[in-house]
C-alpha cells in the first residue's frame, strides 16, 4: 500500500504545471530566515529596512541504514525507520538593499523505531551513527546567517549567504554537536521561476564522534497559479563527506503558497518524499507546513498622464504612451523625462514626483506612481488689413497692442481658454474700419478666448482724396450767379449726370447717400464731382488768381448750393440744397485754411 501511494505521489508531482514566477519578488522566508521557497533561499534580499518572519513545520521520514560491519555477522539486521522533525522560527532583517541578516532558531525530534533484527545494532543517517533505538527531542542550535546580493538586474540575481550554527542548543543524544557549525550557500533565481542553491555545511564534531559534513544541492521552481496562489516544488539533495554514501539523501517537496489578505502574509504547505529511499514495499513521506510573512523587494513604478494636451514620458523600462509602468528592485532610481507634443506643453509633476524640469529622478523605495500634466495650446494669428478709402488713394495703416503688439502680421502661443485682449490704434490720418475672421465689431478693443486655433484681422482705412490744395492755373470769372446757362454745355452735362445721377440711384459709393435723411454729401465731394466738368473749376485759397479777398467759406457754399438748385432739369441735384455741407478739410479758419469756392470759364 505505501508503495502505491508513493507511485502516485511522485506522478503527480511530475505533472505539476511550469510557468513563470511572479516578478514581484515577493517570496516567503524559509526556515534560514532568507526570502526563497520553501527551504530553498533565492539570489535576492530585503531592501534596507525591510523584515521578515516565518514559523516552519518539516517532517523527513528516513531509513537508517544497516552498518556493514554488523551484516556480516548478523544477516537478518534490517534497516531501521526514523522520523525527523524541525519546528522553527525566523527573522530575516535588510541591513542596507543588497545586505540582509537573518536568526533562525530550530526544535528537533528524532523518533527511532525499533530495529527490524533480532539483535540490537548501529546504523548512519544525516552524517551520524545511531545505535539501537533513538528517542530525543529538544533546542537546537542557534544559525545567525547574512546574506550578500552579487549581481541583481530584470533577468537573475545571485547572493551568497554564509551562516554560524552557535553552539546552544541541547547537544545531548546528538540533537545537536555541541560544536560550532559554519556554512556558505549559493543561492541563484531567474525571471523564469528557477532557484538554485549549492552549499557546505561542516556542523562540528559530536561527544559520540566525528560528524560528517555537508554539500547541499537544490534546485527548485515557482509558478503563480493566481494572483494569490504559488505552486512550489523543490528538489534538494544532501551528500556527506565520510566513505559512507548510502545515507545520502535526495528529497522532492512540492506544494503551495497561499497569500492571505495581507499578499505580504501567507499559508505554506507541501509534501515530501526521499526519492533516495523508496522501494517495493517503503516510500518515506513527509512534508512542511508554516506561516511567513515577507515584503516585496520590488517595487512598481506607475506613469500617467493628465491635463488637456498630449506628450509621452521615457525612462528606464518606461514609454508612456505604449508601457507605463514597469517593476524595479527596491533602491533603484529611474530617471524620468516628459516631452510634450506639438501644440501641447509640460505643466510639471504630481504624486510622487514633484517639480516643474522635464526631468525628474525617482528613488523606489515602494511603490511610486508619478503624473505628467500637459496643456493643449493654441495660436491666436493677428493681421494688418490695409484697405483704401472709397474716394482715395491711400491705404490706411495702424497696429494692434494690448497682450501682444502686432504691426503686421504676427502670431502668439498660449494655453487652452485663454483669454487675449487686443486693442486696434490707428494711424494718422487713418482710420480703425473693424474686426473680422474670428474677433467681430467696429470697437477698437476687443478679447478672443483661445479654444481653438482663431485669426483676427485688423483693418484699417485710408484717408479720402483731399480737395484741391493749389489753384488752377487760368483766367477765371466769379461767379455772380448759378443757373443753367452756366453750367456745362447740354450734351456733356447729359453724359456725366445719366450714368451717374438717374434718379439718384447711380452716383458712385463716394457721392451717393445711403440715407436722405442720414447722410449729406460732403462740399468737397460736390467740388471733386464738379471737377469732372471741363467747364468748372475750383480754387482752394483764401484768394484767386488776381489775390482779390474771396468771400467767407459759408457764402461760397451758399453760391454752390445756389447753382444745384438752378439745375432743376437733373434729378440728382433736386433739393441738393438740404444735403450739403462744408468738409472740416475745406473750412477756412479765420480766411487762411482751406475753402472752396466755383467758378466758370469765361
Amino acid at each position: 500500500m505505501k508503495r502505491v501511494f508513493g507511485v502516485l505521489t511522485l506522478t503527480a508531482l511530475i505533472a505539476m504545471p511550469t510557468a513563470v514566477l511572479a516578478n514581484d519578488g515577493n517570496a516567503a522566508t524559509s526556515a534560514s530566515g532568507q526570502k526563497g521557497l520553501f527551504n530553498l533561499i533565492y539570489g535576492e534580499n530585503l531592501c534596507h529596512g525591510q523584515w521578515a518572519f516565518s514559523t516552519y513545520y518539516n517532517k523527513w521520514d528516513r531509513r537508517v541504514h544497516s552498518d556493514p560491519e554488523l551484516l556480516v555477522i548478523d544477516p537478518l539486521w534490517t534497516d531501521w525507520d526514523m522520523d525527523v522533525e524541525r519546528a522553527s522560527i525566523a527573522i530575516g532583517y535588510g541591513l542596507t538593499d543588497k545586505v540582509e541578516l537573518s536568526l533562525m532558531l530550530p526544535y528537533w525530534s528524532f523518533d527511532g523505531e525499533d530495529i527490524h533484527g533480532v539483535n540490537q545494532g548501529k546504523g548512519h543517517l544525516n552524517g551520524r551513527t545511531f545505535e539501537g533505538r533513538i528517542d530525543q527531542q529538544g533546542i537546537g542550535n542557534l544559525r545567525l546567517g547574512a546574506k550578500f546580493n552579487l549581481t541583481r538586474n530584470d533577468t537573475y540575481a545571485t547572493a551568497l549567504m554564509a551562516y554560524v550554527d552557535a553552539p546552544t542548543g541541547d547537544d545531548d543524544e546528538s540533537v545537536v554537536t555541541g560544536d560550532t557549525g559554519l556554512g556558505l550557500t549559493f543561492a541563484y533565481n531567474n525571471i523564469a521561476g528557477w532557484v538554485f542553491n549549492l552549499g557546505y555545511f561542516s556542523p562540528g564534531d559530536s561527544d559520540f564522534g566525528d560528524v560528517s559534513d555537508e554539500v547541499q544541492i537544490g534546485l527548485g521552481y515557482g509558478h503563480d497559479i493566481t494572483d494569490s496562489f504559488e505552486w512550489i516544488t523543490e528538489l534538494a539533495g544532501t551528500l556527506y563527506t565520510d566513505s559512507n554514501g548510502e545515507h545520502d539523501n535526495a528529497d522532492i517537496t512540492s506544494g503551495g503558497r497561499w497569500r492571505l489578505s495581507n499578499p505580504e502574509w501567507a499559508f505554506n504547505a507541501g509534501l515530501r518524499v526521499d526519492l533516495s529511499d523508496t522501494s517495493f514495499d517503503y516510500t518515506p513521506i513527509g512534508g512542511v507546513i508554516g506561516l511567513s510573512y515577507s515584503p516585496k523587494n520590488r517595487f512598481g513604478l506607475t506613469v500617467e498622464k493628465d491635463g488637456s494636451g498630449t506628450g509621452s514620458v521615457s525612462g528606464d523600462k518606461i514609454d508612456c504612451g505604449s508601457e507605463c509602468s514597469a517593476t524595479y528592485h527596491c533602491g533603484a532610481t529611474v530617471e524620468l523625462t516628459a516631452t510634450p507634443d506639438p501644440k501641447s506643453r509640460f505643466d510639471g509633476w504630481e504624486g510622487d514626483c514633484v517639480g516643474s524640469d522635464p526631468s525628474v529622478t525617482i528613488t523606489l523605495d515602494g511603490d511610486k506612481t508619478c503624473t505628467a500634466k500637459f496643456v493643449k495650446l493654441y495660436d491666436l494669428t493677428v493681421e494688418i488689413a490695409r484697405k483704401k478709402h472709397a474716394d482715395g488713394d491711400e491705404p490706411g495703416d495702424g497696429f494692434v497692442r494690448g497682450d501682444l503688439e502686432c504691426r503686421d502680421s504676427c502670431t502668439i502661443t498660449r494655453d487652452v481658454n485663454t483669454e487675449i485682449n487686443l486693442e486696434a490704434v490707428a494711424a494718422k490720418s487713418s482710420t480703425f474700419e473693424g474686426w473680422t475672421v474670428d474677433c467681430s465689431g467696429s470697437d477698437s478693443s476687443t478679447s478672443v478666448t483661445l479654444n481653438a486655433d482663431k485669426t483676427c484681422v485688423a483693418t484699417f482705412v485710408g484717408p479720402p482724396r483731399p480737395c484741391v490744395d493749389e489753384p488752377i492755373a487760368g483766367t477765371y470769372e466769379k461767379c455772380g450767379r448759378f443757373d443753367a446757362s452756366h453750367s456745362c454745355d447740354s450734351e456733356t452735362w447729359t453724359q456725366l449726370i445719366n450714368g451717374y445721377a438717374a434718379n439718384g440711384s447711380d452716383v458712385p459709393a463716394g457721392q451717393q447717400p445711403n440715407d436722405a435723411n442720414e447722410k449729406k454729401t460732403t462740399l468737397c465731394e460736390v467740388v471733386n464731382f464738379l471737377r469732372q466738368c471741363s467747364e468748372f473749376k475750383a480754387c482752394v485759397a483764401g484768394r484767386d488768381g488776381s489775390r482779390e479777398n474771396h468771400c467767407t467759406a459759408e457764402e461760397r457754399a451758399a453760391k454752390v448750393v445756389g447753382f444745384f438748385n438752378a439745375q432743376a432739369d437733373y434729378p440728382f441735384f433736386k433739393d441738393i440744397a438740404g444735403r450739403v455741407e462744408m468738409a472740416p478739410n475745406c473750412q477756412a479758419e479765420d480766411g487762411s485754411g482751406q475753402s472752396v469756392e466755383i467758378f466758370l470759364d469765361k
